[in-house]
């Protein structure tokens, strides 16, 4: 060994180390899934991987106005009527109340809204029909974006035990000798 072999030796670091497929300590942009809360992958079956899924430009994206326009008119003019209708009501009790119905609400908002409608009943004073009820629960549900609508099935179930309560239109086996029992009873 010579003298500048000697001194270059001592100036270099030993280093143990080992070499290892790169996507096996960080994985690349093409080893990641593609999962989104709408992901529901079959038995067996792998997610899309980045790499794999489909492209879109701005023009994929793009709707023209009156197509925009037709879709926020959907509907029957009678059916918007009523869906907002709903919708208000329920914004105006929870802004009496404190609680918050805008940008997005909690399933206790809406459960505390539906305890009040099926305790006081309509203006006039007569109960709500479990089906005017759940009326209004879909449209007030589907008044919010898919990620955030409360889980009306929730408070679907908490109406079928007020069907016995309701002022349901029906006529109970005592009135009607013969026939069976109203089915909503």
């Amino acid at each position: 060994m010579t003298a500048e072999t000697a001194a270059g030796a001592a100036e270099l670091e030993i280093v143990d180390a080992e070499l290892v497929d790169e996507t096996a300590v960080l994985p690349s942009a093409a080893a990641q899934l593609v999962l989104t809360r709408h992901t529901v992958p079959g038995p067996g079956e792998p997610a899309l991987r980045a790499c794999e899924a489909p492209r879109v430009s701005a023009t994929d994206l793009d709707v023209p106005a009156p197509v925009t326009r037709r879709i926020a008119e959907h509907g029957a003019r009678n059916t918007r009527t009523n869906r907002d209708s709903s919708r208000n009501r329920f914004e105006q009790w929870c802004a009496q109340q404190g609680r918050v119905a805008r940008p997005t609400t909690t399933m206790a908002n809406v459960a505390a809204y539906f305890g009040h409608l099926m305790e006081t009943g309509k203006e006039d004073g007569s109960p709500y029909s479990p089906d005017t009820l759940l009326a209004y629960l879909v449209r007030i549900v589907t008044g919010y974006e898919k990620g955030d609508r409360p889980d009306g099935s929730l408070m679907a179930g908490g109406v079928h035990p007020h069907r016995g309560t309701a002022a349901t239109g029906c006529w109970t086996d005592h009135e009607i000798p013969g026939q069976s029992p109203c089915r909503h009873r």
